[in-house]
């Protein structure tokens, strides 16, 4: 269940993660914010950037990937603009968090000022619907 109220307005979202249970984590938390989930579980290092073409998010799961493809991804974000953000560990809340960033247009990292919106009972409502506001 969501724990944060925003909404992804069908937004595609590639889920960079090592994994299998984090992506299953990540999938239901994208599609609870009415997002298009792209996961990205085990991707080399060599088709990375190829294989995150199109998204308009990327998520992170820092902690959980290789440090090649961290700073391949973190190098491709400075030359390209890419929408990247991290989330620093493979809690759900990390990567809901960085999804609300990402959505928000705020920094790739949390920040310790940054007032993250609780969701409330209709969100949580229409997210077990899977149809989130």
């Amino acid at each position: 269940m969501p724990q944060l109220d925003f909404n992804l307005h069908h937004k595609q979202v590639a889920l960079v993660y090592a994994q299998d249970k984090i992506g299953r984590i990540g999938q239901k938390i994208i599609k609870a914010h009415n997002g298009q989930v792209r996961l990205l579980g085990n991707e080399a290092k060599e088709t990375i950037t190829s294989a995150i073409a199109g998204a308009e998010i990327v998520i992170v799961v820092k902690d959980n990937i290789s440090s090649e493809i961290y700073e391949k991804l973190r190098k491709y974000h400075q030359e390209k603009k890419l929408n990247l953000f991290i989330a620093k560990t493979a809690s759900s809340i990390e990567i809901e968090k960085a999804l609300y960033r990402a959505e928000n247009k705020l920094s790739a990292l949390d920040k310790i000022n940054i007032k993250y919106p609780s969701a409330n009972l209709n969100s949580l409502l229409l997210a077990s619907k899977g149809q989130q506001k």
